[in-house]
């Protein structure tokens, strides 16, 4: 299925909470959630249209295949039977670029 976001929408996968440390501990179910609630990270995948068009900045730390970190209960997802996987959010969502050292 291929997906393209309509104006200022976000097409982004969201990252997987890791199940299991560096060190090895397995994590439980409610330790998941709480990591994964604190924030929600992915990578762009496709912009629309009128995605930062409006914030000219923003639209050069944002591109195809950054790592970002958007608001938690925002957007839709786009698999229904995978709902951790993709997701549409609006541009204005997006928090902070992330960057790996």
């Amino acid at each position: 299925m291929r997906v393209t976001p309509a104006k200022w929408h976000v097409l982004i996968t969201r990252d997987k909470v890791e199940e299991v440390t560096e060190g090895g501990i397995v994590l439980p179910h409610q330790a998941k959630n709480k990591e994964y609630a604190a924030c929600q990270v992915g990578t762009i995948k496709a912009l629309g249209s009128e995605a930062f068009k409006d914030k000219p900045n923003e639209a050069m730390l944002f591109p195809l295949g950054a790592k970002v970190i958007f608001t938690r209960y925002s957007g839709v997802a786009v698999d229904m039977s995978d709902p951790e996987s993709d997701i549409l959010i609006n541009d204005t969502d997006i928090l902070a670029l992330v960057e790996e050292k």
